[in-house]
């Protein structure tokens, strides 16, 4: 982009190329440990094991809030609490949604757009 605009590679009143890329690096590396954490949740809760899923969603609240993270700690709050007091005996439309908003963004290379990339659905209803 630098060449096809004629830009150099510094600005005044802007970090270097070198430096925005580092940053960009960076960015990419956090939000790719912050989807493995969202899979491991997800991993977790499908598994039973809401206690432990709860936290991980907790965790990625404080780094990173998206709807998909907030449906989930709900779904993995109601789940343990209908263990804890037993009403299990009825179905509750409850659905954890496992397609993540940072997942899409950490697909994405220079260039890309969403629409740019097919990312399947992936639900599962409790």
């Amino acid at each position: 982009m630098y060449k096809a605009y004629g830009l150099k590679n510094e600005i005044a009143g802007y970090p270097s190329l070198s430096d925005r890329q580092a940053l960009s690096r960076r960015t990419a590396e956090r939000l790719a440990n912050l989807v493995d954490l969202f899979e491991m949740a997800n991993l977790l809760s499908a598994t039973g094991k809401h206690n432990l899923a709860y936290e991980y969603y907790r965790y990625l609240l404080l780094e990173y809030q998206s709807r998909e993270i907030y449906n989930n700690l709900g779904v993995t709050v109601t789940l343990s609490t209908m263990e804890e007091i037993g009403t299990q005996k009825y179905r509750y439309p409850l659905e954890m949604d496992l397609e993540s908003s940072a997942e899409k963004a950490a697909m994405l290379t220079p260039g890309d757009t969403p629409s740019s990339r097919k990312i399947p659905p992936s639900h599962f209803t409790l």
